[in-house]
Parts: structure tokens; sequence; C-alpha cells
């Protein structure tokens, strides 16, 4: 039920805020297989339909089909996969999975300002709401401040190593960051860790700007794109809907700034 109810929720958020007909634009059916493996603490897509495992039920997860979150962020993954197909790995895999975090949560606000997810209020983590675990950073990842789960904000600390397709969970958190700020304002959280980087303090537009800035732009990338170019992207978005000297594409930039990425 909440496979079929969330997949639901996440179909109205991109037909009522991006006039997008399902994943591939054209009516495609959701199909979702959920009760995946054994105290399976993840879902994915699996390039046709989403699977979901049910967590441990003790330390780490809950049945992750029950995260609004989590199932925005793995339908988004077929988004991509009908429009820019980020090559997943390195950077381009990296801006595949922060695209589906920032569309994950905006799914999130879409359904508190519905009244759709009683439930759950939205924030700015992943996971959270199916997270069981003890630790103070519930989820996998927090785009407020990624270094809270260890990943870098700021494009200077990226991973270059080969693990995870050179790092595509956690390099996440630097486009992440960016989106974060350009929703929210302030400047990089690295800050308060004690590694502050040099950067503007962003003045915050409104989400409902930010999202559309990013879905046109992450949807129109080419497939191995880099951070570089995604900030380039969304530049050019926020002047043409805004306008050059806009606050939306000024804040687009400062947002990038912060995170590094030039």
């Amino acid at each position: 039920m909440d496979t079929h109810y969330y997949s639901n929720v996440t179909d109205d958020f991109y037909r009522t805020v991006f006039g997008r007909n399902s994943l591939d634009d054209r009516g495609m059916t959701m199909v979702s297989t959920a009760h995946y493996g054994r105290n399976y603490n993840n879902a994915f897509w699996n390039g046709s339909q989403m699977v979901y495992g049910d967590g441990d039920g003790t330390t780490g997860f809950r049945e992750l089909s029950g995260g609004l979150d989590v199932v925005s962020h793995e339908l988004t993954h077929g988004v991509t996969d009908f429009t820019s197909n980020l090559v997943y790995q390195n950077e381009s895999g990296a801006l595949n999975e922060a695209f589906s975090d920032m569309m994950g949560n905006s799914a999130e606000f879409y359904a508190q300002a519905g009244a759709l997810d009683p439930a759950a209020r939205p924030d700015w983590q992943i996971g959270e709401d199916v997270y069981l675990g003890a630790t103070t950073t519930p989820g996998f990842r927090n785009m407020a401040d990624p270094a809270e789960d260890g990943d870098p904000d700021h494009y200077s600390e990226r991973y270059t190593g080969t693990n995870d397709n050179g790092g595509v969970h956690t390099n996440s958190g630097i486009p992440n960051h960016a989106y974060y700020l350009l929703v929210n304002g302030g400047k990089n959280a690295g800050g308060a860790r004690g590694h502050n980087h040099t950067g503007p303090t962003v003045t915050a537009v409104s989400l409902a700007d930010a999202q559309q800035i990013f879905y046109k732009a992450f949807t129109g990338l080419p497939s191995t794109a880099t951070m570089a170019q995604s900030r380039q992207a969304t530049e050019s978005i926020a002047s043409g809907l805004y306008g050059p000297t806009s606050q939306q594409k000024t804040s687009t930039s400062a947002a990038w700034e912060a995170v590094g990425v030039r």
C-alpha cells in the first residue's frame, strides 16, 4: 500500500509542478515490488520498476517504501533515465543521485501543502522517516549539512576514489547543498564543523523557483555532465526563466559558488 500511495503522490508532484506525465512523460505505468530480499536496508530503481526492501526492522530501517522521499528519490532515477540519462559514475553519477535527492525532498514539501502525508514532515534529510537507528544522523544523507553523514559540502573535498562508482552517493552532497542553499539561503554549512570555506552568503529564493531551475537544467544535461556543466545549465535556466539580473539567477550562481563549483 505504501508503494502505491507514495508512487501516486510522486506522480501527482511531477504532473502538477512540472507538467510531466509519469516517468517517461508518456504515461508510463509505475511498477513496484516490495519485500525484496531479507533484512534489506535499501531500495532501488532497476531500470524498469521500483524495488523496496523491508529493512532489518531493528537497527537500520523499517520498510523502505514507507518514506515518501525514498519513493520519490528512486522514481526520479526513472525520470533521469528518460531525460539526461546521467551516467552512473563519477561526477555525472553524483549529479544523478543529487537530482533524486532534490526531487525526493521537494516532493515532501508538495505533500505537506496538499496534506498528502500527515504522518511525516518535510525536511532536508533522505530516509529519516524509515530510519530506526539510535544515532543522531538519521537516514542516508542530509542536504542541509552533508558532513553530518561524512559527505562533502564543498567541491574541494570531493571523493576521487573508485568505490561506489566513484563516490556517487558521497559526492552528491555537493550539488545537494547548493540546492539547499538556494532554497534556504545562508552560507556553506562547513563552518559549524570547523572546515570553513570562503564563499558568499546566498539569498534564498522560493522552493517553487528552485525546483523549476534544477528540474529543467538537470533533465537537459548531457549524459556525462560535470558539476561545472550543471552550474552552467542551472544559471542558463534561471536567466531564461527569471531574467539575467534576477535574484533567482544571482542566487543560483552564489549557491554553486558556496559549494566550490566554478
